[in-house]
């Protein structure tokens, strides 16, 4: 199974005799993705040939190569590098983890990453039973703060209309002056 382009790359140049540097021109060539331009349509076409003589040489019977090209660039358009399929991964896994452990800190951290989402962040927040506080001059913040003891988010400041972050800093620096 075909799952990354290191592989496309690789069972490229096994079956051509070419070097990793022939596969991943190879790879870009394909990757393009022109259908109707005539010169990615003749260098896909050279790069068919390429495989269909190097699957000969090596004693692969036509079918299989035609199978093996077919999968090699179907796949090779929808397939990750290894790197980044691996980095995307480790950002789910961690992102599941927070959201399944400390659901109150990954909607309040969201809400700060991705505010343009707010509304889709507070209401699955509040379907998982995660109350919201809407923004209070005395303790709100510039940011979307949280309470993980009592599953609360505490809106910012900044989400009141027109108010905007100047305003929202000059509130909380003047909180803190205040005895």
């Amino acid at each position: 199974v075909i799952i990354y382009q290191e592989q496309v790359m690789a069972i490229y140049a096994a079956v051509t005799g070419g070097t990793q540097a022939d596969a991943d021109l190879a790879r870009k060539v394909i990757v393009r993705s022109n259908v109707g331009d005539s010169k990615w349509e003749i260098q896909i076409a050279e790069l068919r040939d390429k495989f269909k003589a190097g699957a000969k040489e090596r004693g692969m019977n036509e079918k299989t190569a035609f199978k093996l090209w077919n999968e090699i660039f179907t796949h090779s358009r929808y397939s990750f590098n290894k790197s980044h399929a691996v980095a995307y991964t480790m950002i789910s896994w961690e992102c599941a983890w927070w959201k399944w452990f400390h659901r109150t800190a990954f909607y309040a951290e969201m809400l700060n990453v991705d505010p343009g989402s707010a509304p889709l962040y507070l209401s699955e927040a509040i379907r998982n039973g995660i109350k919201v506080r809407i923004p209070n001059v005395l303790n709100s913040g510039v940011e979307y703060d949280y309470d993980e003891s009592d599953r609360t988010i505490h809106m910012p400041l900044t989400s009141v209309k027109f108010l905007g972050l100047k305003g929202a800093v000059a509130i909380v620096e003047a909180r803190k002056e205040r005895p």
